[in-house]
């Protein structure tokens, strides 16, 4: 009989653990941005402004992984007078899920001088996994390569 029981009770732990294990990202309630939404950003230093940045959310939604999404766009670039001695004209941007606020893909465009990057970054929530794409300056093609 206590054999029985202890049975039992390991089932119960266990069971309780692979439930944690299948949990959801609750949904979560936005307030903080909307669509259409746009930042200005001047960048400076000391008196000068060397640059500026926009961050803008597309007035449209988006259907990413079977999830609606917002896509967020951040815009950052020196100013033309200081562009000749370090040019930067980066892009950054993301799909977000409107109901969880987890982001389904990310990516990066930088023009920094003569450093380039092109990734896109796809996120899996359910899987727990994430696949990164580099942009391959010689083949034009991109790279992939998954992480846990």
């Amino acid at each position: 009989m206590k054999r029985v029981f202890t049975g039992w009770v390991l089932i119960v732990a266990l069971g309780g653990f692979i439930g944690i294990s299948r949990k959801e990202t609750p949904v979560t309630k936005n307030n903080s941005y909307s669509p259409g939404e746009e930042i200005e950003y001047r960048v400076n230093f000391s008196l000068f402004t060397v640059g500026k940045a926009v961050t803008r959310i597309d007035r449209g939604y988006h259907k990413i992984n079977d999830r609606t999404c917002y896509k967020v766009d951040a815009y950052g670039e020196t100013s033309s007078w200081i562009g000749w001695l370090a040019k930067v004209d980066d892009n950054w941007g993301a799909y977000i899920d409107t109901a969880r606020l987890t982001t389904q893909v990310a990516y990066r465009k930088l023009k920094e001088g003569s450093y380039r990057k092109d990734e896109i970054v796809e996120f899996n929530h359910d899987s727990r996994k994430v696949n990164v794409k580099v942009l391959n300056k010689e083949t034009k093609q991109y790279d992939s390569k998954e992480y846990d």
